[in-house]
């Protein structure tokens, strides 16, 4: 079969499939347990790098068409999602913004309303103090103002004037970043997890670091907590 000329994966996969399926069943029943069967898996090895390099050949230039045709479809669609999602982002920023124009117009008459009933509040309780101590009844007239004190006025809730919008909702989503750089960061929370043990759950090994430095410093490499360790592996030159 010529590899210059595309065909379709379905039937590359009906030529390739009686060319891998023997090359695995035999795989799977060969064993070594002597030195000739030794260096048959190894010519067996080669074989299966060369099929391997077969399937490769022939699936390669679908692969490529399909990749390509993917780059362009994605590239058509960005043409058009880009501006639409500049511009999502560009009225959200607006409406984010009356939202919260309008909540803290909200919260600041929510606050101003309640001055008002406070005072209110105090004012029924100092009048009406003032009526039992002149009344002789000093003793009701203290109680009165000591319940005043202690049991305030009622909390104003002064409603949202945002206009309700089918389906618009907004919802407060919370983030992080590091308060004092993150070298800081890092180092106070290196020194509160050795106190606590809470905190081991936010502290990450960087594993590509340790990799590099067990592949360079093999079994000298000296990290606390970690040990370099060798795994034997076989490489196949076709």
């Amino acid at each position: 079969m010529s590899t210059t000329q595309i065909i379709t994966a379905e039937d590359a996969g009906k030529f390739i499939s009686p060319i891998v399926s023997p090359v695995v069943s035999q795989a799977r029943s060969l064993t070594v347990e002597n030195g000739d069967a030794y260096e048959m898996a190894c010519t067996f090895l080669q074989i299966i790098v060369g099929k391997k390099k077969q399937v490769e050949e022939v699936f390669s230039p679908i692969v490529k068409k399909a990749h390509e045709a993917h780059k362009e479809a994605v590239a058509q669609m960005k043409k058009f999602m880009d501006p639409l999602n500049m511009a999502e982002l560009e009225v959200k920023s607006k409406v984010s913004t009356f939202r919260m124009n309008e909540e803290r117009k909200r919260r600041e008459e929510e606050v101003r309303q309640q001055e008002i009933s406070r005072k209110e509040h105090e004012e029924r309780a100092i009048a009406e103090a003032a009526q039992l101590e002149a009344a002789g009844e000093k003793e009701l007239a203290d109680i009165v103002l000591q319940n005043a004190a202690e049991d305030p006025a009622p909390v104003v809730v002064v409603a949202s004037s945002v206009p309700k919008a089918a389906g618009i909702s907004g919802r407060e989503i919370w983030k992080w970043r590091f308060a004092a750089g993150e070298e800081n960061a890092l180092r106070m929370l290196v020194k509160a997890a050795a106190e606590d043990e809470r905190l081991l759950a936010y502290l990450m090994v960087n594993e590509t670091a340790v990799g590099a430095t067990a592949r360079t410093q093999k079994g000298l490499m000296k990290v606390p907590g970690i040990e370099a360790y060798k795994e034997n592996t076989i490489s196949i030159r076709a």
